[in-house]
């Protein structure tokens, strides 16, 4: 070691000699990187950041902080980072160094590394809004929203107006899909910034989000009437109108976004309009995509996604395959290197739940419930595989409300799986189904029925049946390359879907979604009702005679009907349930055939 170490500190001399104090500070934390306790290293470094900065490198402070700030309005983010680190290890117990370096590298899109410094920073003063927030921000930006819902309250249960807090929750909220929950943040906010721009449009998200369609459509329009370039509203309102079926509103408001879109802003406003029409040759979006996709990198991660997603689909609609799977693996090879995801956590996950809910363990006693105030159908599956057309088809009954992709039930479970381990008490599957009721009641409108499409509720079938033994539950079974394709051809905003960015990863899980879904029929059989998704499209009628049959419904003919179901639709199948039932989809995949040996081959295995 000693040797090492002397050798290094004569190498950060001699640059510094050089007027190279970057290189000589890269060299000295390079080594402390393998001896991080040597106190020769440690002082070196110290006395190297007093001659850089002409602040004294121990005892962190608002003069440092001042320094920082500067560098970054030079645009020295990268100087700001290697100081910040030299700073924060010669001031390990101080939590504003910390808290700069955690900010830092989130402002740099590492929130990885981020996240250690947060978490100590946090630690060491639980009281440290500021670091409680960016501790939030890099939970959020790593796919782990859940996990920044309880500093950020922790935060406003201390300073109920903290604006910073007040927007990150009801960012965080809208993201996990808690649109409900996230409107009393916004509105709070503001009601301390009455009629800023951004607020309004965070607003507009959550209410989209609880369904609150025409309040999030007139904020919407008012924002637009006072900006007409404010590309953000435009495209939160395209995409309203296109879940309302109003698809030449909603091409209109889409091709403005557009033009009114920033270049690094422009990758979900094409995506967007991906989402609502067919592109034709010739179409200039095309060409204006293909040559933002060269320059794609000075786009936000996000963006790029969306553009090549985007793209893709715009060539696939001109018939150019081989370009259009070129965009596609580009985009989802993008989106997966932002992810830290294995197929073990799904696996884990799984497993889990097939113990916590198997057969053999107690749930609640039909006989001793009250009746509820709506019976729930679970329509469950795959992503991808039929789902939202056959909520459609559902909630065109007259007794039936669709209610689209819930999120209250794992909502409700999450808290009291994470309580208690193995299976649930039945005080604890009583709290669940009263709050999923309530929740689902709310929405219900007073329809005896309702509908919740969240595909991924497979996983909870057991806990359904547990508790609340009176559901329905339908399960879409599809055609596994036609569905494992159509996953992998998905733009997904869900944060909790790892596996559709890759060709083996999708046939990986659909493996373990198949394995699942034989366990839960062993274990209740004649209490899910499995609807092959080709027979539904090709001989519709007693298809759904069926399934109206099994959920205790009479049949009536505007089943048969789903296209004429006004009702808004949120998912990926947006337009395709708005063209009927129609035949084919589970041969689309052929065109990309040549394409797509590794989930062939994955799906081969046995």
């Amino acid at each position: 070691m000693s040797s090492a170490v002397d050798r290094a500190i004569r190498d950060a001399k001699t640059a510094l000699r050089a007027g190279q104090g970057r290189a000589a500070r890269r060299t000295l934390l390079d080594m402390l990187e393998r001896f991080p306790a040597n106190p020769r290293l440690q002082n070196e470094l110290a006395g190297l950041a007093t001659t850089l900065s002409g602040l004294p490198a121990r005892g962190f402070g608002p003069a440092h902080v001042k320094r920082i700030i500067a560098m970054l309005g030079a645009g020295a983010i990268a100087e700001a980072i290697e100081e910040m680190v030299a700073l924060a290890l010669l001031n390990p117990a101080n939590p504003m160094a910390r808290n700069v370096l955690g900010r830092l590298y989130l402002d740099a899109g590492v929130p990885q590394a981020a996240l250690p410094h947060l978490i100590t920073a946090t630690h060491a003063d639980p009281a440290f809004r500021e670091a409680q927030v960016n501790l939030a921000t890099a939970y959020l930006q790593l796919g782990r929203a859940a996990e920044a819902v309880g500093p950020l309250e922790a935060v406003l249960r201390a300073h109920p107006d903290f604006v910073p807090a007040l927007d990150m929750l009801g960012r965080v909220l809208v993201t996990l899909e808690r649109g409900r929950e996230a409107i009393a943040p916004f509105r709070r906010l503001l009601a301390l910034q009455p009629g800023d721009p951004e607020v309004l449009l965070s607003l507009t998200n959550a209410l989209n989000a609880a369904q609150e369609t025409t309040e999030a459509a007139e904020i919407l329009r008012g924002l637009v009437a006072r900006d007409p370039a404010n590309h953000r509203a435009l495209n939160n309102l395209a995409n309203i109108e296109l879940a309302e079926g109003r698809l030449t509103e909603a091409e209109a408001h889409a091709r403005a976004a557009i033009a009114a879109s920033p270049l690094t802003a422009a990758g979900n406003a094409y995506y967007n309009l991906g989402r609502i029409i067919t592109f034709a040759e010739g179409d200039p979006a095309i060409a204006a995509m293909q040559a933002l996709a060269v320059r794609k990198e000075t786009m936000p991660p996000d963006e790029q996604v969306a553009l090549m997603f985007a793209l893709s689909k715009a060539l696939e609609d001109i018939g150019a395959v081989d370009d259009s799977f070129a965009a596609l693996a580009e985009g989802n090879r993008l989106k997966r290197a932002t992810l830290n995801y294995s197929l073990d956590q799904d696996r884990a996950l799984l497993d889990d739940l097939r113990h916590r809910f198997a057969a053999t363990v107690p749930g609640l006693n039909p006989a001793d419930l009250p009746p509820p105030p709506v019976v729930p159908i679970f329509v469950v599956g795959m992503m991808r595989s039929g789902t939202t057309l056959t909520e459609q088809i559902i909630s065109a009954h007259s007794q039936v409300h669709g209610a689209g992709e819930l999120r209250f039930l794992g909502g409700a479970a999450g808290p009291e799986m994470a309580a208690q381990d193995g299976p649930l008490d039945p005080a604890a599957l009583q709290r669940i189904r009263q709050s999923y009721l309530s929740e689902l009641a709310a929405l219900a409108g007073g329809a005896p029925f309702a509908v919740d499409k969240l595909p991924a509720n497979f996983r909870f079938i057991g806990l359904i049946r547990k508790a609340l033994p009176e559901a329905r539950i339908v399960h879409l079974r599809r055609d596994p390359v036609a569905v494992c394709w159509s996953n992998y051809k998905t733009y997904f905003n869900a944060q909790n879907i790892g596996y559709a960015w890759d060709l083996q990863e999708v046939a990986g899980y659909y493996r373990l979604y198949e394995d699942f879904m034989a366990q839960m029929d062993a274990d209740y059989p004649g209490q899910i009702l499995t609807v092959d998704y080709a027979a539904l499209t090709e001989t519709p009628e007693p298809v759904i005679r069926g399934i109206l049959d099994f959920c205790g419904l009479p049949f009536e003919e505007a089943c048969l009907r789903p296209q004429e179901n006004t009702r808004a639709v949120r998912t990926a199948s947006v337009r395709q349930v708005r063209s009927g039932i129609y035949k084919g989809s589970n041969s689309k995949w052929r065109g990309f055939e040549a394409h797509m040996g590794p989930l062939l081959q994955a799906l081969a295995q046995p």
